[in-house]
């Protein structure tokens, strides 16, 4: 009878080792990610992208959007004459 109650004992014990060591291997790999995730967290540098010019109608409604760094092309092409036929479209256009 005392050998089956020091047997219990020493399988209990054994199991409860297992626990321990189990639960340190979670926590220790938890901790690890963390660590990790963290240290990744302060070699990202985040920067705002550089801001943009954006083409409004009159009534405030989105037309384009250009970029705003100069010689960059913001799709104007300098002409001589407009003909009317342009002018006429573009005031219908806008109107």
């Amino acid at each position: 009878m005392k050998g089956d109650a020091l047997f219990n004992h020493l399988r209990r014990l054994r199991r409860w080792r297992w626990r321990e060591w189990f639960r340190t291997l979670v926590v220790t790999v938890a901790v690890g990610v963390t660590g990790v995730a963290v240290y990744a967290a302060t070699l990202a540098k985040f920067t705002a992208p550089a801001p943009t010019l954006l083409l409004l109608d009159r009534h405030d409604r989105f037309l384009a959007e250009c970029d705003s760094k100069p010689g960059a092309g913001s799709g104007y092409w300098p002409l001589r004459h407009l003909t009317p036929r342009v002018v006429a479209a573009t005031l219908t256009l806008e109107d």
